[in-house]
């Protein structure tokens, strides 16, 4: 395969699981991607290999959070040697793409100029503008193989998250920040800890529920936000609105009855 087929993807050590979840789902819809935990090999010289890697890429991603921003590194080498080959590139093709994971807005200047694409709050719309962009490149269809046989590639393994609260995390982000469900009797139950540091809530609920407390998020609830760390919402206590935040560490239980879906935080 051309190495001037492969998508290279740039990320901070703290953004590993979603530049995984990202290369994988490239290599689901048969993109060639580059990531250096997927693609070096043991041995290699891994500054030697990620230069080269980046200058026959066909295209860029760098991924964009409060926590890579302003990080010192790889991250930002790997930045400024995308911005040395991107001003050998005609302008009006299409290379160094920034990829936000939240609302941090990039600070380099030259980064300003080009159109970025937002993995949140629907990372389903952000994968699908991305995927519209490498409609150029040659398909590398998705190997499932035990060793890596001498290859290029490594074997493709993938732990879509490494802790509950990563799932938590995910399943929350992909909800509407308001009721909003045609079946009245559609309702997703979280149970949580409230004995978690950082659990806010009233503290007459928390009273009445000093370990653990399940909420109901169905007609009811409204301004349901979603950040790094935590969920806050508005619901319903004795009819009366009440602001929660709830860390995703502190999720023990998601269930939606309704299709037949329950996750629980495994105790070991």
């Amino acid at each position: 395969m051309d190495d001037k087929n492969t998508v290279f993807i740039s990320y901070a050590r703290e953004d590993a699981s979603s530049a995984e979840r990202l290369y994988m789902d490239l290599r689901k819809a048969n993109i060639d991607a580059w990531l250096d935990t997927k693609c070096l090999l043991p041995g290699q010289n891994w500054k030697r290999e990620i230069s080269k890697a980046i200058k026959n890429s066909a295209y860029f991603l760098a991924l964009i959070s409060k926590r890579s921003v302003n990080k010192r590194g790889v991250v930002q080498k790997e930045l400024k040697q995308a911005l040395d080959v991107l001003q050998e590139i005609p302008s009006h093709h299409i290379f160094l793409i920034p990829v936000r994971l939240d609302g941090t807005t990039p600070e380099d200047m030259e980064l300003q100029d080009i159109n970025w694409v937002d993995l949140y709050p629907s990372y389903q719309k952000g994968i699908n503008r991305i995927l519209d962009v490498f409609g150029d490149l040659e398909k590398a269809p998705l190997e499932f193989r035990e060793t890596n046989e001498g290859g290029k590639r490594a074997p493709i393994f993938y732990t879509p998250y490494r802790c509950f609260s990563e799932f938590a995390k995910d399943f929350v982000s992909k909800l509407p920040s308001s009721a909003m469900y045609a079946d009245p009797e559609y309702a997703i139950y979280l149970t949580y800890a409230t004995t978690h540091q950082d659990v806010e809530m009233p503290q007459s609920v928390k009273e009445q529920y000093p370990e653990k407390i399940t909420v109901v998020l169905q007609n009811q609830f409204k301004e349901l936000e979603a950040d790094d760390e935590s969920l806050r919402v508005t619901l319903a206590f004795d009819g009366v609105g009440t602001r929660l935040s709830i860390p995703y560490e502190s999720i023990i239980d998601i269930a939606v009855p309704a299709i037949g879906v329950r996750m629980q935080q495994m105790v070991v």
